[in-house]
């Protein structure tokens, strides 16, 4: 059984999303779900595992060139890896268009969209040869290794393309206009700016800030011409025949676009450029919007950090991709040991499922390998004690816990250098380490964060010393 959906066709086959028929109806073969790799043949075709009508735009449907889709939470990106995907795409005999997530980011946010070209059958590129092939669903998937594909060519552009035609050598691209970079998004997510532009980029979406209309040759991937609509097309609502454009708008009107008639306006500011960086982890890249704080009255070091005021004390914005920390020199070091208290809210004004994190931090240094990290991360719902440099990962201990983004996290930590451990407690649970490393007394003390922006109260701190 296969579900129905609009049918294509070629030369050889008839389709019915996955399923390939002959012209008589029969089947040369049943698709199932199979090797994630096995996407090239005599039955490669273009398809939407969703059909070609969803128009939901969720992350994990996408249209693609393949034989086949795997499902599920571990298996629905995998097909990215060898096949030319997006999220709408159109061919001509030897190539394949679309608009779409770019290499190695339909997993994972932020979304980082482009334009590209690229052959049916594409070059592979592994991006990191001397990474093992992932365990993740390697039991049911078998070895995965996250390929990208080489394109023709790719190029961000400053519309979402719910609409493509390729007409001649031309490939036509029409969407409402972006408003907001995600990766702008994840960095600055709570800034009252931020969330005014997302309601803008929304509406944009809905179809209430127009459109835009791109020409570009297909061979190069250069501009030709671009002009703005008063509406979006509605999901592939454009089509090309007897040389005009006929596009159906999501204010209920049917577009002739040709030679004649009024002009279009001219959206002489939309341009596409080069794709953003992206990192195949899921780790964000330096914005070019990021303005770091050098100095505070409250803190002798800061690295890569911006510092705003929060209703709990401040509000912590890190560098992409880069551990921030904000730390304060105590004018007497804590010999004995010390309990610190102090509240984290983070990603403010955020949904509960967010994922972020927030840690005190502690050392006789102010070198992040020396310190000693205490909090929690919210994408594993876990307490976490962290020694040594953050990038690396093996002196860690952990505890499950029930944490929520935008919502104020009383943390305890309690340091006992004579006995050399650490303990952290929040949410009704506790973590407990010893100290990986000597410390003789606690110099300096602070705040660390990583990707997100978070809230930090002032830390209490009561001096073991002085209660003994």
């Amino acid at each position: 059984m296969a579900l129905p959906d609009v049918l294509s066709c070629d030369t050889r086959y008839i389709y019915m999303r996955s399923q390939p028929f002959d012209f008589e109806g029969k089947r040369p073969e049943v698709i199932t779900p199979r090797d994630y790799t096995a996407q090239r043949g005599e039955t490669a075709h273009l398809f939407s595992p969703t059909g070609f009508l969803d128009d939901s735009w969720w992350h994990r449907t996408y249209w693609m060139w393949g034989q086949s889709f795997i499902s599920a939470a571990g298996g629905w990106q995998l097909a990215t890896y060898q096949a030319p995907a997006g999220k709408i795409l159109v061919c001509d005999e030897g190539a394949v268009y679309g608009f779409g997530p770019a290499p190695l980011k339909f997993l994972g946010t932020p979304i980082v969209n482009h334009l590209f070209a690229s052959a049916k059958q594409p070059p592979l590129v592994n991006p990191n040869p001397n990474r093992p092939p992932s365990k993740r669903g390697a039991s049911v998937y078998g070895p995965v290794i996250p390929t990208r594909l080489g394109y023709t060519w790719s190029h961000a552009a400053p519309l979402q393309a719910r609409a493509l035609v390729l007409a001649g050598e031309t490939l036509f691209a029409a969407g409402p206009p972006v408003v907001v970079d995600e990766q702008d998004v994840n960095l600055n997510y709570a800034n009252p700016q931020m969330q005014a532009r997302m309601a803008d980029h929304v509406a944009a979406f809905e179809g209430k800030k127009g459109a835009l209309l791109m020409a570009v040759s297909k061979q190069e991937g250069k501009q030709l011409a671009a002009y703005r609509l008063d509406s979006p097309p509605v999901f592939d609502g454009m089509i090309a025949a007897i040389g005009r454009l006929f596009v159906a708008t999501m204010d209920g009107k049917v577009l002739c676009l040709g030679k004649e008639g009024r002009p279009l306006p001219l959206a002489s500011d939309a341009r596409l450029g080069p794709v953003p960086e992206t990192a195949p982890a899921g780790r964000a890249t330096s914005a070019a919007s990021f303005q770091p704080t050098t100095s505070h009255p409250d803190f002798h070091t800061i690295e890569n950090l911006h510092i705003d005021k929060s209703d709990i004390g401040y509000r912590l914005q890190p560098a992409r991709g880069a551990l921030g920390l904000a730390l304060k020199k105590l004018d007497q070091p804590l010999t004995k040991g010390a309990t610190f208290r102090l509240k984290i809210r983070t990603t403010p004004g955020s949904s509960l499922d967010t994922p972020g994190n927030g840690f005190l931090v502690f050392g006789n240094s102010p070198d992040e390998a020396e310190l000693v990290k205490c909090g929690y991360r919210l994408s594993g719902k876990a307490l976490e004690i962290a020694q040594g440099p953050m990038a690396a990962k093996g002196n860690r201990a952990s505890r499950k816990a029930d944490l929520k983004a935008n919502e104020v996290t009383d943390v305890t930590v309690v340091v006992d250098l004579a006995a050399r451990k650490v303990s952290l407690s929040a949410c009704g649970q506790s973590a407990e380490a010893p100290l990986a490393s000597r410390l003789d007394a606690i110099l300096w003390i602070g705040y660390g964060v990583s990707t997100v922006t978070s809230d930090f109260s002032a830390i209490e701190i009561a001096d073991e010393s002085s209660s003994k």
